[in-house]
């Protein structure tokens, strides 16, 4: 993933892959937040937007650890729990704003530690819907995402 990233993207700074997992998470909270109110989206648009919008923070997140020279193996490991959807949702924002904190204090162990949590979260919210990760993410990069070629606009 981290060639086809710098092909797509050259070197970027790492904090353009923080803001991406941002966006995606943006996604990924209007589509629960319409499922929710029922309103402007039907179930299959709710369910396609959630898998692409989870899928999509993975593959972010994951290459923004890569350009840091962080390597996530293994996340599932320990057991979230079994919480409702809104609570692990409520769980990854937190994190996020952990892994920010740690990209600005330069911490890459802490940058380490907040990755793995908020895979562990994204992976029990997409077991709320029977959705498996380690299935989801394969499919929605092979399938989509690496086979785009971005064309720069500038």
């Amino acid at each position: 993933m981290l060639t086809w990233s710098k092909k797509n993207f050259g070197d970027q700074d790492p904090v353009n892959c923080l803001f991406g997992i941002a966006e995606e998470l943006g996604e990924l909270c209007h589509a629960h937040l319409k499922d929710k109110q029922g309103i402007r989206l039907n179930k299959n648009e709710v369910e396609f937007k959630r898998k692409d919008a989870i899928a999509d923070t993975v593959i972010y997140l994951l290459d923004f650890t890569a350009r840091l020279g962080i390597v996530i193996d293994d996340f599932t490991e320990v057991n979230s729990g079994n919480l409702p959807p809104d609570e692990y949702l409520t769980l990854i924002i937190y994190e996020c704003g952990n892994l920010a904190n740690s990209f600005i204090d330069h911490s890459l162990t802490e940058i380490e530690v907040y990755a793995k949590e908020i895979l562990r979260y994204l992976d029990a919210y997409a077991n709320c819907y029977n959705l498996n990760l380690m299935v989801l993410v394969p499919h929605i990069w092979e399938g989509t995402v690496s086979k785009r070629t971005w064309q720069r606009s500038r």
